[in-house]
């Protein structure tokens, strides 16, 4: 199965085909562990824009890339918070492309992935046929030891993690290599990097721990909720970048997305800039 983001495991929300009165030339798909888009094969950058002039439809798309692969179909990627590659640029498969987002006409944040044929065509191809990801709503996991089922609900009063969220370690805690956790590290407030199963990979030490050893940290809404990739956010007044340079008052209260989330700072999508978590608010 292909799998256009990063890492872990993906929600389709969106089918390819008809939707309602028209026909969904796409997917739309969440990364459930990371929303870092990548690209899936070797490719040339076709194009790397965002159209703003609505008298174009193209504009529904927001931030969009397309890859023109090496058998001359195009693939597109669309509502991205923001684009990392240029147009004419080589790409090799896993690199990032960008942040998925909802630019354009977008409802949430997720991907719009759509597949069309060599040469300019507006019509397109099943992409859920080529990429292996079921063209059926529920979550699935990419990864090639897997045989991509619908992935079960996690067992009964077991916590399931999310990259960007804040957890504390257990008492007795041992990382996956079976080395134990020293105690100066209990109880403190981490950053969920990458989520695999059974296992969290947890920024600030930039080691793995077992699910069974960490508990979500506390936080409710506003400035105490905890804060994942892909929130929308907003930035309160007096608000400075990590730098110490204050944020232009025109982005203060204005809707944003989280790309990153690190120790003590967040990384705004449409920023692309760093801002102390304390000045950051979630909507």
């Amino acid at each position: 199965m292909k799998n256009p983001f990063e890492s872990g495991k993906i929600r389709v929300t969106s089918v390819y085909g008809k939707r309602g009165d028209a026909f969904h030339k796409g997917m739309d798909l969440v990364g459930v562990s990371s929303l870092r888009v990548v690209a899936v094969e070797d490719a040339t950058v076709g194009v790397s824009t965002i159209i703003t002039d609505h008298g174009n439809r193209t504009w529904e798309w927001g931030n969009y890339v397309r890859l023109d692969l090496d058998d001359g179909r195009r693939l597109y990627h669309c509502h991205l918070a923001n684009r990392l590659v240029k147009t004419g640029e080589r790409v090799r498969k896993g690199q990032v492309l960008g942040i998925a987002g909802e630019t354009g006409n977008a409802t949430g944040v997720h991907l719009h992935w759509e597949l069309r044929p060599a040469g300019y065509s507006t019509e397109s191809l099943n992409i859920s046929e080529w990429s292996g990801i079921p063209n059926k709503i529920g979550t699935y996991d990419p990864s090639p030891t897997e045989s991509a089922p619908e992935t079960p609900s996690p067992a009964p009063g077991k916590e399931s993690f999310y990259v960007g969220e804040t957890v504390k370690i257990k008492q007795g805690a041992v990382y996956t290599n079976g080395v134990k956790v020293p105690k100066k590290y209990l109880g403190v407030p981490y950053t969920v990097e990458e989520v695999k199963p059974g296992r969290v990979l947890i920024a600030e030490l930039y080691s793995w721990v077992a699910d069974e050893y960490l508990e979500k940290a506390a936080g409710s809404s506003g400035a105490d909720a905890v804060i994942r990739v892909g929130d929308r956010v907003k930035i309160v007044s007096g608000a400075k970048y990590t730098n110490g340079v204050k944020v232009p008052v025109r982005y203060l209260g204005v809707p944003m997305t989280v790309a990153q989330v690190r120790e003590g700072r967040v990384l705004i999508s449409e920023l692309n800039s760093w801002v102390p978590r304390q000045y950051v608010e979630k909507i």
